[in-house]
This record gives structure tokens, C-alpha cells and sequence, in this order.
């Protein structure tokens, strides 16, 4: 089937004057276009840091961490709800080449730096031959459908880019292209969405479980390494991840670092440039056939052997994990109109 792209540019959404915006701290949107199916959408985050009293550079220097929150909403529904930082290395892992960014290279004392970052939040597989299998497609064309953002209501979230010091981020906007095809009103099979699980590390451990409990299937996961004083790569030194009767990575302990460095013959973005995040994909080749199946195999879950962050200052360590899941569409059917209750059951 063809796939008709058109390329939308939609409102941009520009924070309030000012240091500390006062629409920071409540969910922000940009509209986007109810008819057809969307593949993906590329948002372009920016603003401009001043720096008056030096600091430390935090979470890479970049503007995604001034963000507590992203997301896709459909008729006050989250589909989509997500740390930035991660949505932001989802695309670093799903391009063809090392995305282009602009980050506060150092926590010195400057003025005017401009902070930009661009990225796509996918639906359809990136590596999809038939992106209408997951495409999104809203219920109701009338309602509600946006790409939601939350600048930290706290100085607009400075401190998380600069630690120790003091500074400004002020001219904060949010664009949104997105690119659909607007004459395909076909449901898509499974309506992609993402969810969060988080661990706090308390304590050194050889083998912390994190139970995921994945309800629907699931297409990948994506690990990140944090604190309260950012993101960091020293809290996992190995894993394995099994349910009860089958093992995904294992049985024995696999290095976070040779996870990471495995990936790159996967995906052809800068994996390493984000040292305590790790991306699992299950849906090779974009193939759904390939996803977990949540009905085959109970407990799925992470056994992690780590510890507290030494970094400097922090006092919270946390695993997240963003499970990438695929909600069946009760209305979906095959070719000749029996209904689909796997992906096994899809037409290739």
C-alpha cells in the first residue's frame, strides 16, 4: 500500500517571557491535525542559556533536561508519556547518522548560547516496509490530539542543565512537523504507545529485580541511568532479562557496555554518545511478527546488578525503563475480515 506523505509544520509553542515563564510547570500543546494516519513527527526544541556564576554541566548540556515531561495525548488520553531525555535518545538510536544537536558545551559563565534539539517521535516502525501496521490513528478525527511538553515550572528548569551555579534559560519554543498520510483512513493493527517504570537503587545489589508487566505487546524497551543530578552511566553493571520460562539476554549477567556497544551494529545513531542509556529491540527488521508476546511468558522482567551513583552531590539514583508497547485495536481484521489477535495473524 502507498504510503502519501504530507509533511504538516503545525503551531509552535513559545514559553512566556521571562526566566521563570509563567506557563512553566502545567503541560503545554501543539495541536496537531486529526485526519489519516501519522507516522512520525520531528520536534525541534530550543532557547538560549546565560550563565552568570559558573557551575557543573549536567545531563550533557542539553535543553531536553529543562523538560519534566513529553507525550502524545488523544482525547485527554496519554498514549504516550516519557522522560525527554529518552524520547530524545530513541531517535539518536532509530537515525541513519548522529542527529544534530546544540548543547552547552561548558558551565561557564556565558551569554546568548542558543540550545537546540531535533528529533522525530516515531509510530511506525523506522524500519517498517508497511507503516500503516502502526501508525496513529485518532478514535475521533474532532477531538483532541496533541504533542504535549512541561517546562520545569522552577526557572524554567536551569538547574538541570547547570548545577552549582546560576544562570538563565529564557526563549523557549516548541515546533512540531508532522508528517502523515492524510487520504488513509485504514485503522492501523495496534496503536503504538509508551510507559514508564521506574526503580529507585537504594543499596548496592547483585540482582534487583525490576518487574515490568508488560500488558500489551511490546516492541522494545529503552534503559536510563539517572539521578537528581542528571544522567548518569554508573548505577548498572550488568543485567539480564527473562520472564519465567524464557530467557531474552541470559542466563547469565551481560555487561551494560557490551549491550551498548552490541546496538550499534543495529542502529546507526550516536549509542555511545549516551553512555547510561541502552536500547532493547524487539522488533527486528520492523517486523511485527518479532515483538514479545505478553500471553507467552509471564513476569518479564530486568535483573540488574548495581549500585548508588557516586556522582557528586546526588543523593536519588533510578532505573527507568520505557516500555514501547503495541495495544491491540479490538476493531482490527485481516484481508478477508476475521479479526487479528496477534501480530502473528498479520498479513505479510
Amino acid at each position: 500500500m502507498a504510503f502519501k506523505v504530507r509533511k504538516s509544520l503545525r503551531p509552535k509553542y513559545a514559553y512566556a517571557a521571562g526566566a521563570a515563564s509563567l506557563d512553566a510547570g502545567q503541560r503545554q500543546f501543539n495541536r496537531l491535525l486529526g485526519q489519516g494516519q501519522t507516522a512520525f513527527l520531528t520536534i525541534v526544541v530550543a532557547g538560549i542559556l546565560n550563565i552568570t556564576v559558573a557551575g557543573t554541566l549536567l545531563n550533557r548540556g542539553s535543553i531536553m533536561a529543562a523538560f519534566d515531561e513529553m507525550g502524545i495525548v488523544e482525547n485527554g488520553t496519554d498514549r504516550q508519556f516519557i522522560d525527554p531525555r529518552i524520547l530524545r535518545y530513541i531517535a539518536e538510536e532509530a537515525a541513519p547518522s548522529q542527529l544534530t544537536a546544540v548543547r552547552a558545551a561548558t558551565a561557564g559563565i556565558q551569554a546568548g548560547t542558543s540550545l537546540r534539539e531535533t528529533f522525530r517521535v516515531y509510530f511506525a516502525h523506522p524500519y517498517s516496509l508497511n507503516p500503516r501496521e502502526t501508525n496513529f490513528i485518532v478514535r475521533d478525527p474532532t477531538a483532541d490530539f496533541s504533542f504535549f511538553h512541561k517546562l520545569n515550572g522552577v526557572n524554567n528548569g536551569v538547574a538541570k542543565i547547570i548545577g552549582a551555579g546560576t544562570g538563565t534559560l529564557t526563549n523557549v519554543t516548541v515546533r512540531v512537523q508532522q508528517s502523515m498520510d492524510e487520504y488513509e483512513g485504514a485503522r492501523p493493527y495496534f496503536i503504538p504507545t509508551i510507559r514508564m517504570v521506574s526503580q529507585v537503587v537504594q543499596g548496592a545489589s547483585g540482582g534487583l529485580d525490576i518487574f515490568l508487566r508488560p500488558a500489551n505487546y511490546l516492541r522494545g524497551l529503552v534503559i536510563q541511568q539517572d539521578t537528581d543530578k542528571g544522567e548518569v552511566s554508573d548505577i548498572i553493571n550488568k543485567l539480564q532479562l527473562h520472564g519465567d520460562q524464557r530467557e531474552v539476554i541470559g542466563p547469565e549477567m551481560n555487561d551494560f557496555d557490551i549491550l551498548q556497544q552490541v546496538q550499534e551494529a543495529d542502529w546507526g545513531g550516536a549509542a555511545l554518545a549516551a553512555p547510561g542509556y541502552l536500547l532493547i529491540n524487539f522488533q527486528e527488521g520492523g517486523r511485527l511478527v518479532n515483538v514479545w508476546n505478553p500471553t507467552q511468558d509471564s513476569n518479564l522482567r530486568l535483573t540488574v546488578d548495581c549500585q548508588p551513583s557516586v556522582t557528586n552531590g546526588a543523593a536519588v539514583s533510578t532505573i527507568r525503563i520505557a516500555l514501547l508497547e503495541l495495544e491491540r485495536k479490538a476493531s482490527a481484521v485481516d484481508l478477508a475480515g476475521a479479526s487479528l489477535v496477534a501480530p502473528l495473524d498479520i498479513p505479510v
